[in-house]
């Protein structure tokens, strides 16, 4: 087919680039950028975003009544349909994604990166569920932290498979 080894050429290229970029550091304007730039970018913005999704309407009161323990967080009393349970994951997979390329980045195995990612989404959801009984019009319940750690694992598994080449290419087409 006509163009597509100009294509093939460009877009090797691209990679070759992007693929230099992951492990160098690079000046521009006499200060230093570094790929991994794209990976606190995005960290930042899905920390932001799962923030403003899980907290709206921004209003702490008392606690609602609860049938357990907060730290138990009980069933939340929702009903929790799969459409409720694909969101929950695709809140966190952002997440997960941009913590495994940053540890990705410093070096780090791929069970270390399941582990933490494992680890961060339960912990941050886990908070975000415990806050949220002081959040009117919310509920919290286990099964948003099961669905949520759930995201962000499988955004860590995208993040070891993919984010080194995500991210290098956000960076060459930034600089381009």
């Amino acid at each position: 087919r006509p163009g597509t080894s100009n294509r093939n050429m460009l877009d090797s290229n691209l990679t070759a680039q992007s693929d230099r970029m992951i492990s160098n550091q690079h000046t521009e304007n006499g200060r230093a950028i570094e790929s991994h730039s794209w990976s606190n970018r995005f960290l930042t913005l899905a920390v932001a975003g799962i923030l403003f999704l899980t907290m709206y309407p921004f209003e702490l009161s008392a606690p609602k009544p609860y049938r357990s323990l907060p730290l138990l967080l009980g069933s939340g009393g929702k009903g929790g349909g799969l459409l409720d349970i694909f969101l929950n994951i695709l809140l966190f997979v952002p997440f997960g994604f941009a913590l495994g390329t940053k540890l990705l980045r410093r070096g780090k195995s791929w069970g270390t990166i399941l582990i933490c990612t494992l680890a961060a989404g339960a912990l941050f959801s886990y908070a975000i569920e415990l806050t949220q009984l002081y959040v009117p019009f919310r509920d919290s319940g286990w099964q948003d932290v099961f669905t949520n750690t759930t995201g962000s694992v499988i955004g860590g598994v995208a993040a070891f498979l993919i984010g080194h080449r995500v991210f290098a290419r956000l960076t060459a087409m930034q600089r381009a």
